[in-house]
């Protein structure tokens, strides 16, 4: 019975100083040493499945209620994020923020490394959901030239989704439109490029709030010329056209992200331009490797479709 107890201690004692060195060694890793240890340790699936994207509300039965059957067909092998999470149906945001503790719960617990989801949504004129606060939309915004008030705005956007769950978002769209005729020129700050530009880091720097643990995500779109400018001249395309990118890329260097567009510049056509920045992610710590990963999935995609259509177009002109 001695040998028994003094075997089970000497065991336990392993077990604490085993933990404990397995946590310090971690804790002195770097961000980069970090993903690439768990990167290393997914499988195929588990790689793939971080490419993925569903709509929350699938996962959720008729009484709201997570299906876990549904969850473990669904999403065995995890996710990477769920897309526009609050505008799906209408719910108060109490049970939003129920319903992502859930799934991440879930997440952590079952899948084979506990890689919680990127939870997004729209953002542009307040929270896209039930009972948000709804601001003016951004051309509203920009007939005030109140860039303070701007940033204000995004900041109480960002304080409330964070509350939510959420952690990313859709917004701002930083497009140069001139043409009154374009279908998205409400969500734009319209054709002045250094208002444009001037908003647009109002907005980032409110909805980020210089700390991504605390503050969400940003999103420039559209990148490059979808609400005009993407035939433009060269001086126009790099003076005007970009000038709000190029502003908010080096506002503070915290970006996360750009959302491509869908359109043909200089005769070439750009189905996909997402770029992403290293250094948010040790803001965001491990969650941020799912982006990444999404990124470089569709930066390979873009590049692939861009060299087929070169290579047609050369085969035409032989």
């Amino acid at each position: 019975m001695r040998k028994s107890r003094l075997a089970l201690f000497a065991a336990k004692t392993a077990m604490i100083i085993s933990s404990t060195l397995f946590l310090t060694n971690c804790n002195n890793m770097t961000i980069d040493q970090r993903v690439d240890a768990l990167y290393d340790k997914m499988s195929q699936e588990e790689r793939i499945a971080q490419l993925k994207s569903m709509y929350m509300d699938q996962l959720f039965d008729d009484k709201g209620q997570l299906d876990t059957a549904v969850c473990r067909k669904m999403i065995p092998n995890g996710i990477g994020h769920f897309s526009q999470y609050a505008s799906q149906k209408p719910t108060d945001a109490n049970t939003l923020r129920d319903r992502v503790k859930a799934v991440q719960r879930w997440l952590i617990d079952n899948t084979p490394n506990g890689i919680p989801a990127l939870f997004h949504e729209e953002v542009l004129s307040g929270i896209n959901t039930k009972d948000a606060t709804i601001y003016p939309q951004q051309i509203g915004q920009a007939c005030s030239f109140n860039d303070v008030l701007a940033e204000k705005k995004t900041r109480q956007t960002a304080t409330s989704l964070r509350k939510m769950g959420g952690v990313l978002s859709l917004s701002p769209m930083v497009d140069v439109v001139k043409n009154p005729g374009f279908n998205r020129l409400e969500e734009s700050y319209g054709e002045d490029a250094y208002l444009s530009a001037v908003m647009g880091t109002a907005f980032v720097r409110g909805l980020q709030q210089g700390d991504l643990k605390k503050g969400v995500g940003a999103c420039a779109k559209h990148y490059l010329g979808y609400g005009g400018g993407g035939n433009a001249d060269e001086k126009e395309l790099m003076e005007e056209i970009l000038l709000p990118h190029e502003t908010m890329i080096k506002f503070k260097r915290e970006f996360l992200w750009w959302l491509g567009c869908f359109v043909a510049a200089e005769g070439v056509n750009l189905y996909a331009i997402l770029l992403y920045h290293r250094p948010a992610v040790e803001l965001v710590s491990m969650i941020g490797f799912v982006l990444a990963i999404s990124l470089v999935f569709y930066a390979l995609c873009a590049l692939g479709r861009l060299v087929v259509h070169l290579i047609s177009k050369f085969a035409k002109h032989r």
